[in-house]
């Protein structure tokens, strides 16, 4: 039987202990999902992103097979082109640069302060969040939504259990939360002014990042354009203002509108901005 939706199963390392496996156990019952046993399962990775290859034993046919595996110490996400952890990534050296005294132009275009609310409607790994949560501060706080489950599952449990080792860096982690939910309905269902910054990142169409670890991003992603109903919905929840992240030049910042425009002058983005009383 081969499923048109994929089903994202719980399994374990080849070697995981007992905590391990205790652990996995309560991931699927945490969020609904199918536990098999390792021995049920045979996962054939040779070598890293771009090389994994899944079959079953004794199970349906999955297609494409997606698998979040406990190990001892990690959760990685097992997808038809590898298998990949959660990480900070470049968040991780933009929040050093920030501690640094340097500035960043996410968070000059969202115009970010101690104690602010972010709304991020694209989470998708989760960097812009982090990012986000350490200019927040300990009073601010960061809403992430991610419409893909693997996704979701996969940088909810990161940010909440990572340990980078960088105090500011842990600390900004842990002040994004992740949700696993539409964007549309998520907007839709906030009171007016909920948030000070409500905060765009879709796929690009022409991708301007080749980093092995966005290949799960652009593998599994929802590729859904930012509708012009979306952005009226954002306005309206939106305190101060709202932000687009658009490969520079993008005809899409005229189109929804964002007529103010930071960066892009000497790399491949641009952040358009909507002052909430535009």
């Amino acid at each position: 039987m081969r499923l048109e939706t994929p089903e994202l199963i719980v399994t374990t390392t080849n070697k995981a202990n007992r905590e391990a496996v205790d652990a996995a156990h309560a991931l699927a019952a945490r969020y609904g999902l199918r536990f098999v046993s390792r021995e049920s399962v045979k996962i054939t990775d040779n070598g890293g992103a771009g090389s994994g290859v899944n079959a079953f034993s004794n199970l349906q046919e999955i297609s494409p097979p997606l698998f979040l595996i406990v190990g001892n110490e990690q959760l990685f996400l097992q997808t038809p082109s590898g298998k990949y952890h959660f990480h900070p990534g470049m968040a991780a050296l933009r929040v050093k640069r920030l501690v640094a005294g340097e500035t960043d132009t996410m968070v000059s275009a969202m115009g970010l302060r101690p104690g602010d609310a972010v709304l991020d409607c694209t989470l998708g790994l989760g960097g812009d969040a982090i990012v986000a949560g350490h200019a927040v501060g300990d009073a601010g706080r960061v809403v992430g939504l991610e419409s893909v489950l693997s996704l979701a599952i996969l940088v909810k449990e990161g940010l909440a259990h990572y340990h980078f080792g960088y105090r500011e860096i842990d600390e900004a982690m842990r002040r994004v939360t992740a949700h696993h939910a539409s964007n549309h309905d998520y907007l839709a269902r906030l009171p007016d002014r909920s948030f000070d910054v409500v905060y765009f990142d879709p796929m690009f169409r022409v991708t301007v990042n080749t980093s092995q670890g966005m290949v799960p991003l652009r593998e599994l992603g929802n590729p859904g354009r930012v509708t012009k109903e979306l952005v009226a919905q954002a306005r309206r929840a939106a305190r101060r203002r709202v932000v687009l992240k658009e490969r520079r030049g993008s005809a899409e910042f005229a189109r929804l509108g964002f007529t103010n425009l930071a960066g892009g002058r000497s790399n491949h983005i641009a952040y358009g901005y909507i002052e909430r009383n535009d």
